[in-house]
């Protein structure tokens, strides 16, 4: 996976013809699947950066390659099913292709992101839920280890504080260009834990990213919750 994602990160990086040759060779799938199966970081590293290359070019903002991401992405986080780390690495893409360009977060917006992003500031991922072993218990075996158990709360922290820098990114855009679609916010509910995302428990970034949500609500004249 290491030197496959390698080889399309340069090839997406540095000719617009191999951008235009990958998308035709439906690349996105292939970097997405090694993004979320691929437990070695430069591996993930690569697969991030070449679907931000494919993503972010100009001449490719409206192409397949940018749409065909973005809802992959969103898929993870709207499966139910989906291992917390696959909600890690996803939320975190989606924050990356996020800073990266206007056109990128306009087709976030467009794709009905914001109300999964705040199922996830909330909590409200099935796949953090991890209960006890009960007879006919249908959910993933993983979910009832030690180490999903360890690690489970971790985890929600760091795909709450991603899925608010995206939600900052969004934002930043949707403030300049009249969109509507940040009131979204307010109506999941989603400013009560921003506010909570401003205490101690939370790291700076993710305290950041909570407070730049709030300021641009505030900018817009939207009502609070």
């Amino acid at each position: 996976w290491r030197h496959t994602a390698g080889a399309i990160e340069r090839l997406a990086h540095h000719s617009l013809d191999g951008q235009r040759a990958l998308s035709k060779a439906q690349a996105v799938p292939l970097l997405v699947a090694a993004l979320l199966n691929s437990h070695d970081r430069a591996t993930q590293a690569h697969a991030v950066g070449a679907l931000s290359h494919l993503a972010s070019h100009h001449e490719l903002s409206e192409a397949p390659p940018r749409r065909l991401a973005v809802r992959m992405l969103l898929g993870v986080l709207d499966d139910a099913t989906s291992h917390p780390t696959h909600l890690v690495k996803a939320t975190s893409a989606l924050a990356t292709l996020a800073s990266r360009s206007v056109a990128t977060r306009t087709v976030i917006m467009h794709a009905g992101a914001i109300p999964k992003l705040v199922r996830l500031l909330l909590g409200d991922g099935s796949s953090f839920q991890v209960a006890s072993v009960a007879k006919g218990d249908p959910s993933p075996e993983w979910r009832h280890s030690p180490h999903e158990q360890a690690n489970a709360i971790p985890r929600q922290a760091a795909v709450a504080e991603q899925a608010a820098q995206v939600l900052a990114d969004l934002a930043t855009t949707a403030i300049f260009s009249g969109e509507p679609h940040m009131d979204e916010i307010i109506a999941c509910g989603g400013v009560r834990p921003l506010v909570q995302m401003l205490g101690a428990t939370h790291s700076e970034d993710g305290q950041t990213s909570a407070a730049a949500v709030l300021r641009h609500l505030s900018a817009t004249g939207s009502e609070a919750e």
